[in-house]
C-alpha cells in the first residue's frame, strides 16, 4: 500500500474540513516510508518568514515554491542541531492554513512531506505553525495577511472589536481550540503512526502585541505610526493563541509558546522584533507584522531548549 493511500485512509477517518481535500491533490509516494528526516516542519509564513516583495507578490501561497527564508527558525533551529541540509524536510509555505481552502492546508503539507519521504524512525521533531490565515467557520473571508494591509492602516474608522464582525479584520467569535484539534488532528496521527519517535510541536506565533491590548505599531520611513484602535488583530491572535494551546492538550502533544519567549518585544516596544515597512532602521524588506532575524532566533534557540533536542 503507498503512503499516500494510507496518509488518506487515517485522513478520512477524522472529521476535519482539510480532509475534502485529499482526493483532489495527491503527490506520487515511494511504496513505503523512508526511515525519515530528522526535522520536519509545516507552517504558514510566520515558519518560512522571507520579505515584503514576495509576500505581496503572492500572497497565501500562490507561488509553489513557497520561498523560505535562510533565517527562518526552522532553518536556524536545523543549523543549531547541526542538521545536513537534506535533514531538514521544510514544507511551510506563505499563506498556508489549518484547513481553509484553496490555499497550503496541513494535511496537503504533511503529504508533501510524506512524499519527501520524511516521516520514519530517525524523525526526532515535527513542529506546525498555522491557524492565522484560517476562516473560522464565519461568513467573514478576511485573513491576518490582508487586515495588516487595510484594517491596521485604517486611522478613520479603525482596526476595533466592530472590525471583526463586519469583514474588516478576522472573526475572532468561532476560533476553538476544539476546531484547532479536529483539523490538524489527520497530521498527528499520521506522524505518530509513521514517526512514533517524533516529538510533535505546535509552535504558538510570537508577541505583536501583548495579550488584550488594543494598540498596534510598526516602523517606517517615516517613523513610528501607532494604531490606537486595533482590538479586533489583537483578539483574534490571542483566540488563536488560546486554540493552539487548548488542541495541544486535547492531543496530548507538546507547545512552545512563541509568545512567552518574546514577550516585551512587540510591536510597540523600544526594541520591538517584529518587522515594520519598509523600516530603513531595521529589515528594510522584512514582512511586515513578523519576526526579525533575532525573534526567530529566540524561537529557535526556546525550541532547542525546552525540548532537549
Amino acid at each position: 500500500m503507498k503512503v499516500s493511500k494510507k496518509f488518506r485512509v487515517l485522513a478520512a477517518a477524522s472529521v476535519c474540513g482539510a480532509a475534502s481535500l485529499l482526493g483532489t491533490v495527491v503527490p506520487a509516494a515511494a511504496d513505503a516510508p523512508s526511515d525519515g528526516k530528522a526535522f520536519v516542519a509545516i507552517g504558514d509564513s510566520y515558519s518560512t518568514n522571507g520579505n515584503i516583495v514576495y509576500s505581496l507578490g503572492f500572497g497565501y501561497g500562490g507561488n509553489k515554491n513557497c520561498e523560505r527564508s535562510e533565517t527562518s527558525w526552522p532553518k536556524q533551529l536545523a543549523h543549531q542541531l547541526n542538521l545536513a541540509d537534506d535533514d531538514l524536510v521544510d514544507v511551510a509555505c506563505l499563506g498556508a492554513s489549518l484547513a481553509t481552502p484553496p490555499h497550503y492546508t496541513a494535511t496537503y503539507m504533511a503529504k508533501q512531506a510524506a512524499d519527501a519521504g520524511a516521516f520514519g524512525s530517525r524523525t526526532r521533531l515535527v513542529t506546525i505553525q498555522l491557524g492565522q490565515n484560517d476562516v473560522w467557520n464565519s461568513g467573514n473571508h478576511q485573513r491576518a495577511l490582508d487586515a495588516e494591509v487595510t484594517c491596521l492602516t485604517n486611522f478613520i474608522q479603525g482596526c476595533g472589536p466592530d472590525a471583526g464582525t463586519d469583514g474588516r479584520a478576522p472573526d475572532a467569535r468561532n476560533v476553538s481550540g476544539d476546531q484547532y484539534a479536529s483539523w490538524v488532528k489527520p497530521v498527528v496521527d499520521y506522524v505518530r503512526y509513521y514517526a512514533p519517535q517524533a516529538k510533535i510541536v505546535f509552535v504558538g506565533y510570537p508577541t505583536v502585541a501583548e495579550r488584550g491590548n488594543p494598540q498596534w505599531c510598526w516602523d517606517s520611513p517615516v517613523g513610528r505610526m501607532v494604531q490606537p484602535q486595533a482590538g479586533a488583530m489583537t483578539t483574534f491572535l490571542d483566540r488563536v493563541d488560546d486554540a493552539q494551546r487548548e488542541a495541544a492538550d486535547t492531543l496530548g502533544v507538546n507547545f512552545f509558546d512563541t509568545r512567552a519567549a518574546t514577550s516585551g518585544h512587540g510591536t510597540c516596544s523600544a526594541d520591538s522584533w517584529i518587522n515594520g515597512y519598509f523600516n530603513p532602521a531595521g529589515e528594510v524588506l522584512g514582512i511586515p507584522f513578523h519576526p526579525t532575524v533575532r525573534g526567530d532566533s529566540v524561537t529557535a534557540t526556546g525550541i532547542k531548549q525546552q525540548f532537549g533536542l
